[in-house]
């Protein structure tokens, strides 16, 4: 994930970190503890560059996928239908 791009209303940021949220220390679980719905984890937080070179922590949620530039054989395709 790290260096990857994505848009963050309309403007293209950088990932410089991305959350692990892998930890082995944790406590084990009382058997009388069940889970029926298992609980949510905390949020998806990642480090991003801005194009001024700004680096914030933000959550995950709200980036966009860079849309794909069109290319030659994809705008064939959609003249002929």
């Amino acid at each position: 994930m790290t260096g990857r791009r994505y848009l963050l209303r309309g403007q293209v940021v950088t990932v410089v970190t991305a959350f692990n949220g892998h930890t082995t220390d944790l406590p084990e679980t009382p058997p009388w503890l069940t889970w029926v719905i298992p609980p949510k984890g905390p949020p998806r937080n990642v480090g991003l560059r801005y194009p001024d070179g700004y680096i914030e922590v933000r959550p995950f949620r709200g980036l966009r996928k860079i849309p794909d530039a069109p290319t030659e054989s994809t705008a064939a395709q959609r003249t002929l239908w």
